[in-house]
């Protein structure tokens, strides 16, 4: 616990900073931006290319992909067989959706750093190199369906992955270090003094995002999302991992991004396809103040 509370404080920070008006309430969303776009692929694409112990044989991404999208199309079917039973509005359902497995990359990668490291760092990359298609390929089609309006062809989905910054940064950092390709020493240094803002400023963007209002006026869905994230996602990813053999850092990592709360951007696609994005941000909001619980109890049951 004593490791991770920086990351809470960070993000308790930026909801005090948002709550009483000390910072424009207009910059967070830029703040966001920046990190999302620029800061946080200048993380990986630094940590990367910059690893000791990264090798083709050596990072065990077969079994990682294989456990996370066992333990993702597993969490899609149980939300799809609670939706027959409970009867959620469309989107509702879209946004509990969301809920149940989009990752807050910036939780999850801070976590893996303050637990393990640069090698945490290393597999946090070939996690999100999995997660981040994965559930991309999901969601849209799926808010798509059961929101009000808006329609993802599949082009568009794919180009969107394609144009992610964090895949494009980790790509671009495992093939420089797998090539054995060093960047010039100023170009490296540079990158690697803009990733090390990515962390901080993003906690605190997650902070300022917080809506702690909507809570009380959403709890069933918001509870069902929990559910879902919290205990069937990790728990089912801990099977899978089991099933496929897959290392103990390397399963410990798939768990923790299991873990962590939803990310911010849900509540953009609610938005744009008709979901339900109040609802969305009830649901981030009160994921995001359970992982303060959550998150370093599924680290001490992993052990």
């Amino acid at each position: 616990m004593t490791i991770l509370l920086p990351l809470f404080a960070c993000m308790a920070l930026g909801w005090g900073c948002s709550q009483w008006r000390l910072l424009p309430e207009t910059l967070w969303p830029d703040v966001e931006r920046l990190t999302y776009y620029l800061l946080l692929p200048a993380m990986l694409l630094s940590t990367l290319a910059a690893a000791p112990t990264v090798t083709a044989e050596g990072l065990p991404a077969v079994s990682m992909a294989g456990a996370l999208i066992s333990a993702v199309v597993g969490v899609t079917g149980l939300g799809l067989f609670l939706q027959a039973r409970l009867r959620f509005d469309g989107p509702e359902f879209s946004s509990i959706f969301q809920g149940s497995m989009r990752p807050n990359i910036y939780v999850g990668l801070a976590a893996a750093a303050a637990l393990f490291g640069q090698e945490g760092l290393t597999l946090s990359a070939v996690a999100l190199l999995v997660m981040i298609p994965m559930v991309n390929l999901l969601c849209v089609p799926v808010v798509s369906f059961f929101g009000c309006r808006g329609d993802y062809g599949a082009g568009h989905i794919v180009l969107s992955i394609l144009k992610n910054p964090l895949l494009l940064a980790c790509a671009a950092g495992l093939g420089i270090n797998l090539a054995g390709l060093p960047l010039p020493e100023p170009v490296f240094e540079t990158i690697r003094l803009l990733g090390g803002a990515a962390l901080p400023l993003g906690l605190m963007a997650v902070g300022a995002g917080l809506t702690i209002k909507e809570l009380p006026r959403s709890w069933q869905p918001v509870l069902v999302s929990c559910l879902l994230k919290f205990v069937a996602l990790p728990g089912l990813t801990w099977l899978a991992c089991s099933l496929y053999r897959t290392p103990p850092r390397a399963a410990a990592i798939c768990v923790l991004f299991a873990a962590v709360p939803a990310a911010a951007s849900a509540s953009v696609l609610a938005r744009q396809l008709g979901g339900d994005d109040r609802l969305m941000a009830a649901i981030i909001t009160g994921q995001t103040i359970l992982a303060v619980a959550t998150v370093p109890a599924t680290i001490y049951l992993l052990g």
